[in-house]
Order: structure tokens, then sequence, then C-alpha cells
């Protein structure tokens, strides 16, 4: 079976950049890979299992339009980890016309993967340091997976619910 980085992956990723800067992620327009923290600073978090990734248009203009402090996050997948790189955004702006277009509406680049960073090979001075290496084996996945489930359900609850659901764990009914 193929592995490929999905929701999943992404929804870890996220969760590891929102604890790291202190900040829960959320998306900052329509895009699932851009997000924003609570100071108004903004994340493309791309994922994968090879070595290319693309940036949609709108994406690359609202930040260039906005002049926002961003980072570019790139998370590579393999069987049993995902490596996370990240770095400032602003070498890759000032790259992209070396940067191919396809169907001209996204910007897209190839990554190389050394010790303890990723390049751009399309832009060699484009680099993003290794933030972190995690352990994702499929029952990770799977703790994920659950984890995002149990959320989706306490969000969907009452304040009272919530509170009696405390109540019965804390008194071991549960």
């Amino acid at each position: 079976m193929k592995i490929k980085f999905d929701n999943t992956d992404r929804r870890h990723v996220i969760d590891l950049l929102s604890e790291h800067v202190s900040s829960r992620l959320s998306r900052a327009e329509n895009r699932h890979i851009y997000l924003k923290d609570n100071s108004g600073n903004r994340y493309v978090v791309l994922g994968g299992t090879g070595d290319w990734h693309g940036i949609p248009d709108d994406v690359i203009e609202d930040i260039e339009q906005n002049h926002l402090d961003s980072k570019l996050v790139v998370a590579i997948k393999n069987q049993k980890s995902l490596k996370i790189y990240w770095g400032e955004i602003k070498p890759l702006l000032k790259s992209l016309g070396k940067l191919p277009r396809p169907g001209n509406d996204k910007y897209t680049f190839h990554v190389d993967e050394r010790h303890d960073y990723l390049s751009v090979r399309e832009a060699k001075t484009v680099t993003l340091a290794l933030f972190k290496e995690i352990p994702h084996t499929e029952s990770d996945r799977e703790k994920s997976k659950s984890n995002v489930q149990i959320e989706n359900l306490l969000n969907q609850m009452s304040d009272d619910e919530r509170r009696e659901l405390h109540r019965k764990i804390k008194d071991g009914e549960i």
C-alpha cells in the first residue's frame, strides 16, 4: 500500500506547530494549507511523501500584499516518521521567478532533504531547518484520528453535557 500525506497527518503537524508557538492555528483563508496564529502570523503547511510541493497563487498574493510574517512548513512522511522542516517564507518569495508554474495557478518546487535541513532544488539558497522528526506509524495515525473524533464530539456537546461527562470521568463512572 502506497503511503500518502493526508489531512490526519496535516492535523498532527498543525497540532505540533500550535504547541510550539503557544497558539491555536486556524485557517487564514479557505485553504487548508494556509493558517494563522492568534498574533496574525501566517503559516503555509505543506506535506507529502515525495519531493514535489506547490503553493497556490492566492496564498502567495495574500502574504505579499499584507506583508505578513510568514513561515513555510514542509512535512515529509515516510513509513515510520514525519520530518517537519520550517523557516521564513521570504527567501522563497524572492525566488518565485525560478519556480515552475504548471497551469499558472500555483508555484511549484522540489525539495531535497539533507541531514538537518531541506533545500529547494530550483532555488538552492532557500532552505528550511529541521524542526522536528517524530515517530508516525499507522498506530500513531489511528491515535490522531481518535483524538480528532473525540475533539469533534466534545465540540458538539453543550457546556452542561461536558461538565456531566467530566464529573462521570472524575467519579470513575466511565
